[in-house]
């Protein structure tokens, strides 16, 4: 079907075209983009872009192409547990879902000295403030997700971890790590969003890990 109407006024001698919007979404869903699972089109912007580009060649402006808009997604979309945490590790991004429905987006920090490993886990313990014994660390707001067998030592979510230097101040991880990887493994999340995802989510909370 054609995305354009076009009216002709005889009295007036005017050719007036519109641009059916139905049939200009029909259109751009119809169209497909090799992109994965965690990257979408931003439709709206892409259907402004076409109407721009059929008005400039209405009015002989040799303009043949597009500019197609993407923004990053979750992989899934909610229909995995009734409540879960899902981590996109190319996105640093954590995605909590409660009921279908996606009730939070945070930025996080991954496994750089040793990669985050993708898959599937449950949350299965949780500290206010646990320790590191290899990195000599406290991590806020702690939740184990796996127990690795290469590093022999719980990973989990908590918050940017910080140290107690000779004379007792606390250093902590800058917070400009997050958004980019960082952690020996674990998954940090910046100051005060951390106690926001523990005291959401309880052991046992299925957690999805995406590259």
């Amino acid at each position: 079907h054609s995305i354009l109407s076009v009216s002709y006024d005889a009295q007036n001698e005017w050719l007036s075209v519109g641009v059916e919007q139905t049939a200009l979404r029909k259109l751009t869903e119809s169209l497909t983009f090799n992109l994965g699972k965690d990257l979408r089109v931003d439709r709206d912007k892409f259907e402004e872009q076409l109407v721009s580009l059929i008005n400039s060649r209405f009015n002989d402006y040799p303009v043949d192409s597009v500019i197609v808009s993407f923004s990053e997604a979750p992989n899934t979309e909610g229909e995995v547990a009734e409540k879960y945490i899902e981590i996109d590790l190319s996105q640093q991004k954590m995605y909590l879902w409660e009921g279908g429905e996606n009730v939070a987006v945070h930025r996080v920090s991954s496994g750089l000295y040793y990669a985050t490993p993708p898959g599937h886990y449950q949350i299965l313990n949780k500290a206010n403030n646990a320790y590191s014994y290899i990195y000599h660390v406290w991590m806020p707001f702690w939740m184990a997700f796996s127990l690795d067998p290469q590093v022999n030592a719980y990973l989990g979510i908590h918050e940017l971890p910080y140290w107690v230097d000779g004379v007792g101040q606390e250093i902590r991880r800058p917070r400009d790590f997050i958004g980019s990887p960082h952690t020996g493994g674990c998954v940090s999340l910046d100051v005060g969003e951390a106690e926001l995802v523990y005291n959401w989510a309880e052991v046992g909370t299925p957690v999805w890990i995406f590259e």
